[in-house]
C-alpha cells in the first residue's frame, strides 16, 4: 500500500512538472494615482493562518518601500506633516547635491547656508537613484570635490555632515565618523556604498567625505530595523548606505556643468561646514504624505508536500478617501507553494504601483 502510494505521488508531481499550471493573473492600478517615495504602505495581519503577510512585507522591504504591519485598518496611526528638513552640498558656486526624496517633488526649495535663507529650484531629479541637483545662490567659499571610487576603498575613513533630527538637536551642523564597510549596498547595488558613520533622519542628502573632505558619496539610508526583524529576527547594527561620487559625477557632468581646473576645493573642516546646507521643501522624510492599506483573501489547501493557493486577491487602498487604488488576483491551479504565489503577485502588483 505504501509503494502504491508512492507511486501515486511521483505521478502527481510528474504531471504538475510535465504539464503547465492552469493560471491567471490580474493585476490593475488606477493610472491618476502617483505612488511616491515617500508613501507608506500598512499590511494586513488579521485572519492570516499561513502568515502570508511576512512574504508580501518582505517584497516591499526588498523594493525599498516603507511598509508596516498592522493587525487591521483600525491600527492604522493618523498622519501628522510636520515640517522635516534634509541636508544638501554645493559641488559648484551654485550647484547643490541632495536626494531626490528630501525635496519630494516640490519646485521651489529653502536651503541654509551658514545660516542665511536662500532659495533653489530643481534643475534635474532622478528618482530611480534617489539623487537631486538644485541651482541655488552662488557661494564665494570653496565647495566640495568629488572623488572617483577608485579614490577610496573598504576602510576608508570617513565622516558624514549634515543637520539630523534638527526639530530635536536643533539647527547647528552634526557630524559622524566610521569607515567604507563594502563598495555595494542591499542586494550588491553597486550605485550604493555600505558605511558605519551613523545616519539620521535630516542626514539625507548630506555630504560623505574622506579625511580630506573630498566627497565619496551622498548620504542616503540605514538599513530598516522592521526589515531586518522580519527578516532575521534581529536588528542591524549600524548599517547605513550613500550614493555613490560616481553617479553624482555622471549626472553633474552630463546635465549641468562643466568641471574647471581652477577651482577652490574645501580643504579644512569649516570649508566642509559652509559648503553643507540645510534643505525645507516642505517635504515629509519622516511622516508620509500617503498612507496605503494593503488587505487580502485566499483559499488554501494542503497538497502534501506545502499549502498552495487555488486564489488570491490583494487589494490596494488609499487611506485618506478609502478608495481602491489598485489590486491583485491570482486563480487557478499551481503546484507553486503559497509563500511563492503570494510573493510573485505581490512584486507584479509593486511594479504596477511605481
Amino acid at each position: 500500500m505504501k509503494i502504491k502510494k508512492s507511486i501515486f505521488m511521483i505521478l502527481i508531481i510528474a504531471f504538475f512538472i510535465l504539464f503547465p499550471s492552469c493560471v491567471s493573473t490580474t493585476v490593475q492600478v488606477n493610472p491618476d494615482v502617483e505612488v511616491k517615495s515617500s508613501d507608506i504602505f500598512y499590511i494586513a495581519q488579521y485572519e492570516d493562518n499561513l502568515a502570508l503577510y511576512n512574504s508580501i512585507i518582505d517584497e516591499f522591504y526588498k523594493k525599498g518601500i516603507c511598509a508596516e504591519l498592522v493587525y487591521d485598518s483600525s491600527m492604522i496611526p493618523d498622519v501628522v506633516s510636520p515640517t522635516v528638513s534634509g541636508s544638501g552640498f554645493y559641488i559648484a558656486p551654485d550647484i547643490i547635491v541632495t536626494n531626490s526624496h528630501v525635496i519630494n517633488g516640490e519646485n521651489k526649495i529653502t536651503y541654509y547656508q551658514n545660516g542665511i535663507k536662500h532659495n533653489a529650484r530643481p534643475m534635474c531629479v532622478d528618482k530611480q537613484n534617489d539623487i537631486a541637483i538644485l541651482q541655488g545662490d552662488v557661494i564665494t567659499v570653496p565647495y566640495f570635490k568629488l572623488l572617483s571610487s577608485q579614490d577610496y576603498t573598504v576602510t576608508t575613513p570617513v565622516f558624514v555632515l549634515g543637520y539630523p533630527l534638527s526639530d530635536i538637536l536643533g539647527n547647528e551642523i552634526r557630524i559622524t565618523n566610521g569607515i567604507v564597510n563594502a563598495l555595494s549596498g542591499i542586494e550588491g547595488d553597486t550605485n550604493m556604498i555600505q558605511i558605519s558613520a551613523p545616519i539620521q533622519p535630516g542626514n539625507s542628502g548630506g555630504p560623505v567625505v574622506t579625511e580630506d573632505y573630498e566627497v565619496i558619496g551622498v548620504a542616503t539610508s540605514k538599513l530598516s530595523d522592521a526589515y531586518t526583524i522580519v527578516a532575521t529576527n534581529s536588528i542591524a547594527q549600524n548599517v547605513n548606505f550613500a550614493i555613490k561620487s560616481d553617479l553624482i559625477s555622471f549626472l553633474a557632468s552630463a546635465n549641468l556643468y562643466e568641471l574647471k581646473s581652477n577651482v577652490e576645493y574645501v580643504e579644512s573642516l569649516n570649508d566642509a561646514i559652509a559648503a553643507t546646507v540645510k534643505i525645507e521643501a516642505g517635504g515629509t522624510e519622516l511622516i508620509p504624505e500617503k498612507q496605503y492599506y494593503i488587505d487580502f483573501s485566499y483559499n488554501a489547501s494542503w497538497d502534501v508536500i506545502h499549502w498552495t493557493l487555488s486564489s488570491l486577491l490583494i487589494t490596494c487602498t488609499d487611506v485618506a478617501t478609502g478608495d481602491v487604488i489598485a489590486f491583485a488576483e491570482f486563480a487557478g491551479a499551481s503546484f507553486n507553494s503559497a509563500d511563492g504565489i503570494v510573493r510573485e503577485l505581490t512584486r507584479e502588483l509593486i511594479a504596477q504601483l511605481y
